[in-house]
């Protein structure tokens, strides 16, 4: 009868640990300096607040990630890598055990040699916080827990990587591909899509973060203190995802043959998996760079001859590989099928057949929107306030409660005065207080005819989608650069929806026009432009931000910047030889408004947001001659609130009718500058 084979085979852990010690000392040691550098960062007589130590222990994440990344597939390597050597494999096999004993006893080996070290460090933690009196034993806890997952992750997929394989070098670049393999993905793919589908946008701030997600390298470097701000499915799905590598990795080896070792793919089955992969990816990856280096972005055939020539490299360097032989050229079958199917799928992308830019939301289901035509900016952020980190250092009127809430130190008590208090981090906010801060930032609407406006011109570019975008096509082929050319302007109209239940819809629309446009599409899309930067909405939420206490004001200084002007004027008056004339010398040093002033000079730029037309509220984005700075003190608020005093800075245009007949009037400027302004 014959006997049950044991699960593992302790004497094969002791070989392995013994055959390799020196990896195990070195993560050792590794771990034992990480834990020192993090015991010298904590200050001499710190005054230490509730939450100090679930800090403390996530300093320094990014390189305690590097080292778990590094040690786990040097272990792996070192415990299977007699599987990358037929000779060796034969000799593992002849011994009295099944592959299921040797698979995990060499799994249990490595395993070992990059758990115990974690266990050190934990060690460590646990000695810092004794010594300190700062343990917290549950955040201490949770951060062994999540950085097992972590290991255990990470060193099945070397594990199940080096199985695929045959081949040492081929194991340790797979790991590394695989580690970034789907955020790689989306980087090609997106790189793909914004060459060649109009609309397409690469911003992502507002997305899931999947890919993020779905690299745990990139993910845990980013954790920090609080484990109440874990997110518990991801790592549940990493713990899953850890079971499934082992399990296939297994699977993998009992049915792996041993004449496959040295194979780069040892599991022939995958071989076209292995081919395609490396000519999809070269094709995207080789042919954007060759496509910006020769600046053929806008130049559709140009571009695509380059992504099939870079994706036959792939295709044969991949064949050479597998074949391990340069006389591959007669397997060009699959190169042809794959270029037909890039071509077909590129022209179907470049003339949009799916859509994707005619794409509007049912605007009865809008609840808020954000609108740039430079770029969606970091206001839009507020549209996602309840589920996102805001940054508030422009929102000089914040609402006091918001002041109060965010803006009083999370602990008091400080070791000295220079010391810097800490304070809560503004995210995830009520949704009382995201559209409190929707109300007063200009660049969000919410009222209904400012969504409409901006509605109406969605409307007008989804209706001659195919113009514009052709429009735009040819002004970027035939010039080189929009920058140098006077007579042009490049725009970026971006467009996020929020919806009534939540979800965030986002648009973009790159267009380039004359600053006069004379073709009735370019006047419409002026005029609409006008529209949105003139709207009431848009006017008294510019207005409310300078209606503050003068005698509140600390500074308020103006600084030009008449160079611009100068430079276009030099350009303007060139003679026919192309002699431009001598640069014209005007010095103006930053203008401080006098306290008896301030109040008058507000006044003039809050009328000048209700006197100018829409086309200059629009079109003073772009004329700016000077940049207001300013600070405002609000007193009801304690000393050490971070709110207390607020900075705000605007910009002048030549369209601040007011506020230069005011400076004027006051003696600030003279006519000079006034007539080189106009």
């Amino acid at each position: 009868m014959k006997s049950a084979q044991p699960s593992f085979s302790k004497a094969l852990i002791y070989k392995n640990l013994l055959r390799f010690w020196p990896i195990f000392a070195l993560y050792i040691i590794s771990v034992l300096l990480f834990g020192y550098g993090i015991l010298i960062s904590i200050p001499e007589n710190a005054v230490f607040a509730p939450d100090f130590f679930g800090n403390l222990i996530y300093r320094g994440t990014e390189m305690l990630v590097l080292l778990i990344a590094f040690f786990s597939i040097v272990a792996a390597a070192a415990v299977f890598s007699y599987t990358h050597n037929a000779k060796a494999t034969a000799m593992i096999n002849a011994l009295p055990f099944d592959r299921k004993t040797v698979f995990m006893s060499n799994y249990l080996a490595g395993f070992l040699m990059v758990m115990v070290p974690l266990l050190v460090l934990f060690l460590c933690l646990l000695g810092i916080g004794l010594g300190y009196g700062v343990l917290q034993i549950l955040p201490l806890l949770v951060w062994l827990l999540v950085f097992t997952i972590l290991t255990l992750l990470l060193y099945s997929l070397a594990v199940f990587v080096g199985l695929i394989t045959g081949n040492i070098i081929a194991h340790l670049a797979f790991y590394g591909i695989a580690n970034f393999l789907l955020i790689g993905l989306e980087v090609l793919v997106e790189g793909y899509l914004g060459l060649f589908l109009y609309g397409f946008s690469r911003y992502t701030l507002y997305s899931d973060y999947f890919f993020t997600k779905a690299t745990p390298v990139i993910y845990a470097s980013n954790l920090f203190g609080s484990y109440n701000d874990l997110q518990w499915e991801v790592w549940a799905a990493y713990l899953l995802a850890a079971l499934l590598l082992t399990w296939l990795a297994f699977y993998l080896y009992r049915k792996r043959k041993m004449e496959n070792a040295g194979d780069v793919i040892a599991i022939h089955q995958l071989n076209p998996v292995f081919k395609y992969g490396v000519t999809i990816c070269s094709s995207l990856a080789f042919g954007s760079i060759l496509i910006e280096i020769f600046s053929l972005d806008y130049n559709f055939a140009a571009a695509t001859g380059f992504f099939i020539l870079m994706g036959m490299v792939g295709y044969f360097a991949a064949e050479m590989l597998m074949q391990k032989t340069f006389r591959v050229w007669h397997t060009y079958k699959g190169l042809v099928v794959y270029a037909v199917l890039l071509v077909l799928i590129s022209v179907s992308v470049y003339n949009d057949w799916y859509g994707y830019a005619c794409r509007m939301p049912d605007a009865d289901k809008v609840e808020a929107v954000a609108f740039s035509h430079s770029g969606m900016d970091i206001h839009a952020r507020l549209l996602e306030a309840d589920r996102r980190r805001v940054y508030t250092h422009q929102i000089i009127n914040m609402p006091d409660s918001m002041a109060l809430a965010y803006g009083t130190p999370l602990n008091l008590e400080r070791k000295s005065a220079s010391e810097s208090y800490q304070y809560p981090v503004m995210e995830n906010l009520s949704s009382q207080d995201m559209k409190s801060l929707w109300a007063i930032n200009p660049g969000i609407y919410v009222r209904d005819d400012s969504i409409d406006t901006v509605y109406s011109l969605h409307g007008f570019m989804v209706d001659n989608i195919e113009e514009i975008r052709d429009s735009y096509r040819q002004y970027r082929r035939e010039h080189a650069s929009v920058w140098n050319d006077l007579e042009l302007r490049s725009y970026t109209l971006s467009i996020m929806y929020r919806l009534d239940n939540g979800k965030i819809q986002y648009y973009n629309f790159p267009v380039i026009l004359p600053l006069y446009p004379e073709d009735q599409l370019g006047q419409q899309v002026m005029s609409q432009l006008a529209a949105i930067a003139g709207c009431q909405e848009e006017r008294s939420k510019r207005a409310a931000v300078l209606d503050v206490e003068a005698e509140n004001i600390r500074y308020l200084d103006i600084n030009f910047h008449l160079h611009r002007y100068k430079e276009k004027l030099e350009i303007m008056i060139a003679t026919e030889e192309g002699a431009f004339t001598q640069p014209m010398t005007i010095e103006q040093e930053t203008m401080e408004i006098k306290p008896e002033d301030q109040a008058a000079f507000l006044q003039a730029a809050q009328a000048d947001y209700q006197d100018m037309s829409d086309y200059q509220m629009f079109d003073a984005q772009y004329q700016s001659c000077a940049s207001v700075d300013m600070q405002v003190e609000y007193p009801h608020l304690p000393s050490y609130n971070r709110f207390r005093a607020r900075n705000y800075s605007f910009n002048l245009s030549p369209y601040n009718q007011n506020v230069f007949d005011f400076l004027q009037e006051r003696s600030y400027i003279d006519a000079e500058i006034i007539e080189l302004i106009k």
